[in-house]
């Protein structure tokens, strides 16, 4: 009985130690924002290449943060999707907001601008698009706009708009939007 359980003992303990050197999940795509109409909230959105231990996001008027979504569950319609999607509530229009997305032990951070007062009526218009087969160019637009977007003087009295026009990536194979559009190399297009 006393080795029996010693045989337990040991392969519960190499069970635990099997599991604890798996590879954590890691994003995939994103994080990325959208705007959902409303000054007071913006939509985030990851993709992550597994189903990970643990998916949170953080976000506040300082990169120490102070709001937590908790853990957050996958959503998507296919078996390999492992997506996420938080809408950050109760923001204050024309304020930077910081934000940091973890899937288990990877941690992304970012920024973003609020929308501003529903009274602002000045508009920055940017348009681009073909962002297909030539990631290090589709990088080097977006700096040069994210860029711009930072040196206004005044960026909570500015709407701000990127449109862009097509072709997104080569194909509909997901691989493509991985090393077009989402490609993690650069800086600029996570």
């Amino acid at each position: 009985m006393v080795r029996m359980k010693s045989i337990l003992l040991t392969l519960s303990l190499l069970v635990i130690a099997v599991g604890a050197t798996a590879e954590a999940s890691t994003l995939r795509k994103g994080p990325y924002i959208i705007y959902p109409n409303n000054n007071t909230e913006m939509t985030v959105l990851w993709q992550a290449d597994e189903t990970p231990g643990a998916s949170y996001i953080e976000w506040g008027t300082t990169t120490g943060y102070g709001n937590s979504s908790g853990p957050l569950t996958e959503s998507g319609n296919g078996t390999d999707e492992h997506q996420f999607t938080y809408v950050i509530p109760g923001l204050t229009p024309g304020t930077r907001y910081y934000y940091s997305v973890t899937v288990d032990s990877q941690q992304v951070a970012g920024s973003f601008m609020a929308a501003p007062e529903e009274s602002v009526n000045s508009v920055s218009f940017y348009a681009y698009g073909d962002t297909r087969t030539i990631p290090a160019t589709h990088d080097s637009v977006l700096d040069a706009a994210l860029n711009n977007v930072d040196t206004d003087p005044n960026p909570d009295q500015v709407q701000t708009v990127m449109l862009h026009a097509g072709d997104w990536i080569s194909s509909d194979i997901e691989s493509d939007w991985q090393t077009e559009y989402f490609n993690r190399s650069y800086a600029n297009t996570l």
